[in-house]
C-alpha cells in the first residue's frame, strides 16, 4: 500500500468502489456496503454477548459500560452490518426490532463466533477483481501529490519573511527554523525572531509548547501585537520589549497624523464659519446656542489618551435634540462610548432626566414588569428607575475604577515593558484654557435666550463655585440634588471644577458664568466588556466664541478618578454619528445585560 503524504484532502482523487452481494471494496477496505459516512466494524461474538446481556458481567462498572455502548451502537446500520458479516439472512424490508431479534438469537446460538467461508471467499474475489482499478488510482494520487507539493514549494519560497511562511504552513515553518526530523535543533535559528503581522499567535504558542526549550513572548498593542519566538527566554523577552517601544512610537505617529488631519478639517471649517457664519434656523424651536453646538468634534483628553493611546483621537457628534431646550450627541472616548445631553442650564437637564425616570417608574408600576425600551434615534426614551442603594453605587464605582485599570494593564505585553514617550516637538498644541477667555468673548445672550435661561446659567455657575465655607458648599449641593426627587440619592457630582473663590461680601448674582457655557450629562458603556454605566455624570463645555467651533470642558468620566479636561475642535457642521437613545443605558438595561452575561 503506497505511503500517501497528504491523507484525506478535499481535492484528493476519490478511491474507486466495487460493490457485490451487500459488500463493497472502497479503496483497499472491505466490508458491508455503507449507507452512512461511518463504516460499521465487525464485532466478535463474545462482545456481542456482553452488549445483549450486560447483567452477566461480574463488575458493576463493566455492566454500566456495556449498557452505554449498546445504547450508542444499537441502530439499524449496526444490525445490518453484523448480520451480513456473519452471513445471517434477513428481509430487506425488516425493521429495527426484527433485525435486533435476529442478531440476538444468532449470538445466543453461537453463530457469531467466526466469519463464514462464503464471506471470506467473497472478499478474496473482490480484491482480485478490484486490483487494476486500485493501481490506476495509486498513480493518479501520486501525480496529484507531486503537483500539490510543487505548488506548496512555490508558495513557500515565494516568501522570505518568517511570518509569511508561518502563515503559509506552520508545520513546515517549525521544521524549517527549529526542528530537524521532528527533533529540537537550536543551531538552525540561534537568535530570537519577531513575527510581525502574524495573527494566529495562539497556534504558534501551542506549537512551541510541544518543543522542549522553545520560548514565546508577545509585545506591542492592538493591531501591532507581535509574538516573538526563540530558545533563550531572556533574549525573547528583551525582543518583545523592543517591539513594545516600536509599537509605542508607531502608535504616537499614527495618532499625531490623525490629529493633524483633523485639525486641517477644523481650520477649513473655522474659515468657512467666519465667512458665512454658523448655521442657525430662525424658525427652529431649539435655542440658537444649541443649534450652533451641532456638528462633529475631535476631542483631546490627555488623561484618557495617556492610558489608552491607541484609541485617540476621540470624537463628539452633536445632532438635533430630544426636547426644545436639550440637544444630544454621541461621545466616543475609546474606552467609553455613550450619549450626552446638552442644555443651557443644569436645572433643565435635571428636570428632563427626572421626568424620564418618573415616567418609566409609572410604566413599571402599572405593567407589573420592567419597561422595555423601544426608542428610536430621533428621540431618547426614559429608562427604568429601579435604583440601587447608595452603598451599591459606591461599590459599583470602586469596582468600575478597578476594572478600568485592569483593562489598561491588559493592553501591555505579558510583562511591563519600557515605552518611549512622545516627543513634545511632535505634538502640535491646540490647548485652550477656559479661565483665560477674553472678556470680549463673554457676550450676553439676551437676543437669543430668555432672561430665565440667563438666570439659571448664573445659578448653575454659582452652584459649582467655591464658597468661603465648606458647610455652605455642602448645603448648596444638597439643595441642588434634592430637586431630582429620585428614589436613590445622587452623590455630589465631581464633574464641575471649582473656580477661583469669590471675594468676601460679593453678592452671588455678581458672579457670571462664561457666556458660551453649556451643561452636560453623560452615561453609556465601557467598550471592553460592554458593561453599561447607568449613573449620569455631570460636566460643562465652554465654547471659545460665538461661532462654537472650539471648546474646553470638564467632566467626571466613568472609570476614572476625578474630573478630566476635554478640548474639542469642530471638524464638520453636521454630526457624523447618531447617538443611542438615553434609555439604552438605563438601570433596566444595565440589569438585563448583567443577567445575560451570567446565563
Amino acid at each position: 500500500m503506497p505511503n500517501y503524504k497528504y491523507g484525506w484532502h478535499p481535492q484528493r482523487p476519490a478511491a474507486p468502489v466495487l460493490r457485490r452481494n451487500g459488500f463493497e471494496m472502497r479503496g483497499r477496505e472491505f466490508g458491508p456496503t455503507q449507507t452512512t459516512a461511518r463504516r460499521e466494524p465487525r464485532i466478535d461474538g463474545s462482545r456481542l454477548l456482553e452488549l445483549f446481556f450486560p447483567g452477566r458481567l461480574r463488575s458493576l462498572r463493566g455492566q454500566e459500560e456495556a449498557r452505554e455502548s449498546a445504547r450508542d451502537l444499537f441502530k439499524m446500520t449496526f444490525f445490518v452490518a453484523q448480520l451480513r458479516w456473519y452471513g445471517i439472512p434477513f428481509r430487506s424490508s425488516a425493521r429495527l426490532p426484527e433485525l435486533q431479534q435476529l442478531l440476538r438469537d444468532a449470538v445466543v446460538d453461537g453463530r457469531c463466533e467466526q466469519v463464514p467461508a462464503s464471506v471470506l471467499k467473497l472478499e478474496l474475489d473482490m480484491r482480485r477483481d478490484h486490483e487494476p482499478a486500485l493501481k490506476a488510482w495509486d498513480q493518479e494520487v501520486e501525480d496529484w501529490e507531486a503537483e500539490q507539493e510543487s505548488k506548496e514549494n512555490q508558495a513557500w519560497f515565494k516568501y522570505s519573511n518568517p511570518a509569511e511562511r508561518a502563515k503559509q504552513d506552520l508545520h513546515r515553518f517549525m521544521e524549517h527554523y527549529f526542528l530537524t526530523n521532528g527533533r529540537p535543533d537550536e543551531s538552525k535559528t540561534p537568535e530570537p525572531m519577531a513575527l510581525y503581522g502574524y495573527d494566529d499567535r495562539h497556534l504558534l504558542r501551542a506549537a512551541a509548547e510541544r518543543v522542549p526549550g522553545l520560548e514565546t513572548w508577545s509585545g506591542g498593542t492592538g493591531s501591532m501585537r507581535t509574538i516573538c519566538i526563540g530558545w533563550n527566554r531572556s533574549a525573547v523577552i528583551s525582543l518583545a520589549r523592543h517591539v513594545d517601544r516600536q509599537s509605542s512610537r508607531q502608535e504616537a505617529e499614527r495618532s499625531d497624523n490623525l490629529w493633524l488631519t483633523a485639525m486641517k478639517d477644523h481650520d477649513r471649517l473655522v474659515q468657512q464659519v467666519r465667512k458665512e457664519g454658523p448655521r442657525v434656523q430662525t424658525r427652529s424651536i431649539e435655542p440658537p446656542t444649541l443649534q450652533k453646538c451641532r456638528g462633529s468634534y475631535v476631542i483631546r483628553c490627555e488623561e484618557v489618551s495617556g492610558q489608552w493611546p491607541s484609541m485617540a483621537p476621540f470624537t463628539l457628534d452633536v445632532s438635533r435634540g430630544v426636547a426644545p431646550s436639550i440637544s444630544a450627541g454621541r461621545l466616543d472616548m475609546g474606552y467609553f462610548d455613550g450619549t450626552m445631553l446638552i442644555a443651557l442650564s443644569n436645572d433643565r437637564l435635571e428636570d428632563y432626566i427626572q421626568a424620564q425616570d418618573e415616567s418609566d417608574t409609572e410604566d413599571d408600576d402599572s405593567d407589573g414588569h420592567r419597561y422595555s425600551d423601544s426608542g428610536s434615534d430621533s428621540h431618547i426614551d426614559g429608562d427604568s428607575n429601579h435604583r440601587r442603594s447608595d452603598s451599591d453605587s459606591h461599590s459599583d464605582a470602586a469596582s468600575s475604577d478597578s476594572h478600568g485599570r485592569r483593562d489598561n494593564n491588559n493592553n501591555n505585553s505579558h510583562r511591563d515593558s519600557d515605552s518611549d514617550s512622545r516627543s513634545d516637538s511632535n505634538r502640535q498644541s491646540y490647548s485652550s484654557d477656559s479661565d483665560s477667555q477674553n472678556d470680549s468673548n463673554r457676550r450676553s445672550y439676551s437676543d437669543s435666550h430668555s432672561d430665565d435661561d440667563d438666570e439659571r446659567r448664573t445659578e448653575d455657575y454659582d452652584r459649582y463655585s467655591d464658597s468661603d465655607s465648606d458647610d455652605d458648599h455642602k448645603e448648596e449641593e444638597t439643595k441642588s440634588y434634592n430637586r431630582l426627587g429620585s428614589k436613590r440619592k445622587r452623590g455630589p457630582t465631581r464633574a464641575e471644577p471649582t473656580h477661583s473663590k469669590r471675594h468676601r461680601g460679593r453678592s452671588p448674582k455678581e458672579t457670571k458664568a462664561p457666556a458660551h457655557r453649556v451643561f452636560i450629562r453623560l452615561r453609556g458603556r465601557e467598550t471592553g466588556e460592554g458593561e453599561i454605566q447607568p449613573d449620569p455624570v455631570s460636566g460643562h463645555l465652554d465654547f471659545s466664541d460665538e461661532n462654537f467651533t472650539r471648546f474646553v470642558g470638564m467632566i467626571d468620566l466613568p472609570l476614572l478618578c476625578g474630573s478630566v479636561k476635554l478640548e474639542g475642535f469642530k471638524v464638520s457642521a453636521t454630526a457624523r454619528h447618531r447617538y443611542e437613545p438615553w434609555s439604552t443605558f438605563s438601570e433596566a438595561a444595565y440589569e438585563d445585560a448583567r443577567v445575560a452575561r451570567w446565563r
